[in-house]
């Protein structure tokens, strides 16, 4: 099994902006689940640091 990797920048624009809803670590969790349930984003995908995310 190969890991496949995705970085800050480009997490961010699958992202989109900040999240309105609060708390934000929850809108961030649905917004990924989307993403992987959609095809956007390949399950086994490292995601990046926190603090790079953040940045």
């Amino acid at each position: 099994m190969s890991t496949r990797s995705i970085n800050a920048a480009n997490l961010a624009r699958l992202l989109g902006g900040p999240p309105s809803e609060r708390p934000y670590d929850a809108a961030i969790a649905a917004t990924l689940s989307g993403l992987v349930l959609d095809g956007g984003l390949p399950l086994r995908t490292r995601l990046p640091a926190e603090r790079d995310l953040a940045a």
